[in-house]
């Protein structure tokens, strides 16, 4: 009896220094693809042939790509360089991935909405309120124009173990005695980066074995919360595990932090398309920030 023996997906990651291309690549590791990652010393995703040289270098059947601007505030006062990273660089990867028959998974942002109206559906209609949002709808447009095999996922926000970002530096401040001021009226659909990872591989086996279900999905952990929230929690954990101050973490509106771009306040994202579609199911973002936290102390010896 003839078998069909299945080969692994060739999978290149960019922006493999991030929090979430670090959990992408620990979850395709454990998946048993063929993963490659890449930084911008690999791979300048701005530079056309900066993009053909490692996709013909790889040959990969999936591009995810992670790299995006990092700061929604800088977008504002360094556009031309935001604009190259987040609409010139998904331009490139998507020409890249048509030339070579490779499916592009493109991370993108819930900032593309203007916050009166959510949780919001993908078919919802966008009305970005700063220069980062813009540009992140502008490259789906791009994207869609360009290639017919892709996954656009806006993802909310993120959170993981990476000492460099939330967490960590939260713990870090609160360590430290510092006093913080979180949003607190700003409401989004908080996602940890070992989760996206998980759902990401789960549509990349799928797709592999023939799916066709491409377009826009929305992905976050189940349930809501502001960074206020989000910090809160940490905070709560924090001090279940050391003696800190009771009184470390306080709320404040977005339109009083200063030098700020606009943010939309409410960008919860309706997640039920990924569900219909590729069966996947939304795990809640308060168990998995404790598992974080958890994973975080155990690391330290604490």
């Amino acid at each position: 009896m003839n078998s069909v023996v299945f080969s692994p997906p060739s999978v290149l990651v960019t922006g493999a220094s991030g929090q979430v291309g670090q959990a992408l690549l620990q979850a395709f590791d454990q998946a048993g693809f063929n993963v490659t990652g890449m930084s911008v010393s690999d791979m300048d995703i701005t530079s056309e042939a900066s993009v053909m040289a490692a996709l013909s270098a790889v040959e990969p059947d999936f591009v995810v790509n992670t790299a995006r601007f990092p700061d929604v505030d800088k977008a504002e006062t360094e556009g031309d360089a935001a604009r190259r990273l987040l609409v010139e660089g998904p331009i490139n990867l998507a020409m890249g991935c048509k030339q070579t028959g490779a499916t592009l998974i493109h991370l993108t942002s819930e900032y593309v909405f203007d916050g009166d109206n959510g949780p919001y559906k993908e078919d919802a209609a966008t009305a970005p309120l700063n220069l980062f949002g813009h540009y992140c709808r502008e490259a789906e447009t791009e994207i869609e124009a360009i290639l017919p095999q892709h996954i656009i996922l806006r993802v909310g926000l993120v959170f993981s173990a990476d000492p460099r970002r939330f967490i960590g530096k939260t713990l870090s401040s609160f360590r430290d005695g510092k006093v913080l001021r979180m949003v607190s009226d700003e409401v989004g659909t908080p996602t940890s980066a070992p989760d996206l990872a998980r759902v990401i591989t789960a549509q990349i086996r799928q797709l592999d074995l023939g799916s066709t279900a491409f377009g826009i999905y929305h992905y976050g952990g189940g349930g809501s919360a502001s960074w206020f929230e989000m910090g809160e929690l940490v905070y709560a954990q924090a001090l279940q595990r050391e003696d800190l101050p009771d009184d470390l973490l306080q709320p404040i509106r977005g339109v009083d932090v200063p030098a700020r771009a606009p943010r939309p306040l409410d960008v919860r994202l309706d997640c039920d398309r990924l569900l219909q579609n590729f069966g996947i199911k939304r795990l809640p973002w308060r168990s998995q920030m404790i598992q974080i936290v958890d994973q975080i102390y155990r690391q330290s010896g604490e």
